[in-house]
């Protein structure tokens, strides 16, 4: 028995070692290692979301030279002096954004993650902490610096998009241009929602850079680089002059001590119950910024009301990668004989591509497999295939006045072709007369689940209307249930 310890002991850490958090400073080879893998994730990352920058910006620009052309195209109907004059405008101002781009510069808008990435690289590369070489860090910062400048010409290209809108909104408004007017407001609120997810992409940390981040929020030599040569050290021209400077800049402001001092005073002449009412007071203004911070968010980040036309529902899933709209299910149908043992089970599997919240299409196979006369008498044959094809329509459903949230009901319907004789060999399945057609619509409810990698369980009660031409007569009525999988 002790022999077994002793053994189990030895192991533990080579068990565990894969989930322990560096609670020391690494030794300088184990540093230079999760330099280069952090540096190879951020390139990696950068990359990607430096050509969805690309592809997501050159489609806004082209649907919006599209409306263009056709407001120019109505204006040169009504009045060519009014179309003559917009032309003028437009070239100029894409002149100007044209010397915009080219024009070095930084972000209108302060982007933390980029500012914590950026810094967290370039002190890597300075104190050469990436190992002798380097190379995974300096492609990164060369990769971010990249990313950052594409991010900048995004929002230049935003606000060039927003001053188009405008003009043609006070300028060309008595030429009845509502129509492209909406459509460059729609156009212009998904590519400011595509902005927004792209920067939550880059901002999601990976499991290489959080190790590395939490390393080097240890370091007191990194505190004081970023303090001087962050995004933000240039609000207070930290970065590029003298402490001197600095701190003159800094004059009039409040410290840390003397912020403290203030209130400790005020805690000693307030008597026993005067730090529980500071507690209380803290908590609410805390509570208030916070509601102050979600109307910034609603109101900054996510557009705002001149954005987003009057009635307009935004579809969500069209700010989202042609992948990130696809979703796998399963299912399962039984098929029972005379008794209480199914005969054969129906395994279902498909993939959807989710048009919008509220509707999905999708293609999928079955396949029938036989389990025998009964409990006693099991026997796995092969018993069919099958092919798919779905449409889900969610819709609401209020029972007993209240609306039910946690599931969902859709409006179900699919065309499906069974080959539903035992399959002996592969050429079995070209016999046309043997594959059966079956037309299908019904209800599906689905509830929700928060854990992975189940997204949530899906039950389907369907009708076959075509389930009279066949023969032998199957029942009418389809019951499945299933998985979808996120």
């Amino acid at each position: 028995m002790k022999t077994y310890n002793l053994i189990f002991l030895f192991c533990l850490p080579v068990l565990f070692k894969p989930f322990c958090v560096y609670a020391q400073d690494p030794t300088p080879a184990e540093l230079a290692g999760l330099s280069n893998t952090f540096g190879k994730s951020i390139s990696h990352k950068s990359l990607t979301l430096n050509h969805e920058v690309d592809r997501k910006t050159s489609k806004a620009l082209r649907k919006y030279a599209k409306y263009e052309k056709t407001i120019l195209r109505k204006l040169y109907k009504t009045d060519s002096v009014a179309a003559r004059n917009f032309y003028i405008v437009s070239e100029q101002r894409y002149k100007d954004l044209q010397r915009k781009l080219a024009a070095p510069g930084a972000m209108s808008r302060y982007f933390p993650a980029l500012d914590t990435i950026t810094s967290s690289l370039k002190f890597l590369q300075q104190s050469k902490l990436g190992g002798a070489q380097g190379g995974e860090v300096r492609n990164a910062v060369a990769n971010v610096t990249a990313f950052t400048a594409k991010l900048k010409n995004a929002e230049d290209i935003k606000q060039y998009l927003q001053e188009s809108k405008s003009y043609i909104k006070d300028q060309l408004n008595r030429f009845k241009l509502s129509k492209e007017l909406t459509k460059i407001n729609k156009e212009l609120y998904y590519y400011s929602e595509e902005l927004i997810g792209i920067k939550e992409t880059f901002s999601n940390q990976r499991k290489a850079e959080r190790t590395i981040l939490s390393i080097l929020g240890r370091m007191k030599p990194f505190e004081e680089f970023i303090q001087k040569n962050g995004m933000l050290a240039g609000l207070f021209a930290a970065g590029s002059q003298g402490n001197g400077s600095a701190a003159a800049d800094l004059t009039g402001l409040q410290t840390r001590s003397a912020m403290n001092e203030l209130i400790q005073n005020q805690l000693a002449a307030g008597g026993p119950n005067a730090q529980g009412a500071m507690q209380a007071n803290l908590q609410a203004g805390q509570a208030q910024l916070q509601q102050l911070k979600n109307k910034i968010g609603e109101t900054g980040n996510r557009g705002s009301d001149d954005i987003m036309p009057e009635g307009f529902k935004p579809n969500p899933q069209r700010t989202k990668s042609f992948l990130q709209r696809l979703e796998l299910t399963t299912s399962l149908q039984s098929h029972k004989s005379n008794g209480y043992f199914p005969a054969s089970s129906e395994l279902g599997a498909g993939i959807g591509y989710r048009l919008s919240n509220a509707g999905t299409i999708g293609l999928g196979v079955s396949y029938k497999l036989g389990l025998g006369e009964n409990i006693r008498r099991i026997q796995l044959t092969h018993q069919g295939v099958g092919l798919r094809s779905y449409v889900d329509i969610k819709f609401p459903v209020t029972l007993f006045g209240i609306k039910k949230t946690r599931g969902s009901w859709w409006i179900t319907g699919g065309y499906e072709r069974n080959y539903l004789s035992e399959i002996r060999k592969i050429a079995d399945l070209k016999d046309q007369p043997a594959w059966q057609q079956s037309a299908l619509l019904g209800i599906s409810k689905t509830v929700s689940f928060s854990s992975k990698p189940l997204k949530g369980a899906r039950l389907q009660l369907l009708w076959d209307f075509l389930s009279y031409r066949q023969a032998p007569r199957p029942g009418p009525l389809v019951f499945r249930m299933g998985y979808t999988l996120r």
